[in-house]
């Protein structure tokens, strides 16, 4: 269990709502250990919700592109949804919405994929 965000199971996709507004960078390591965890060969399509994250730092998003880097290894997939404005900015400056499938809500994320 992490202290950062909670998992939900949607068949099998599992959800991850991160919990933080912010993430600052002394826990950045726990949270990717915590996310790096996650992975498994059973445990490789993931929807990401950052509707309480109103601010992600470059370490985070390094987080995030590593994060998908390893799901992509697994034949997996890794998409988001709730994105506040500044972080939709966020991922527009840095181009990753043309790297991540990004969904206004959980269920349009959960629907897309084909599992």
């Amino acid at each position: 269990m992490s202290n950062y965000f909670k998992v939900e199971k949607n068949g099998k996709v599992d959800v991850i709502s991160f919990l933080f507004s912010e993430l600052s960078i002394d826990s950045a390591e726990a949270v990717k250990n915590d996310l790096y965890s996650l992975i498994s060969e059973e445990n490789k399509f993931f929807v990401i919700n950052m509707g309480q994250s109103n601010f992600l730092p470059s370490i985070a998003l390094g987080i995030v592109v590593c994060f998908n880097k390893k799901i992509l290894t697994k034949n997996g997939r890794v998409a988001f949804c709730c994105l506040m404005d500044q972080v939709k900015t966020l991922f527009r400056i840095t181009r990753l919405d043309e790297i991540f499938d990004v969904y206004d809500s959980v269920q349009d994320a959960v629907d897309s994929f084909t599992v």
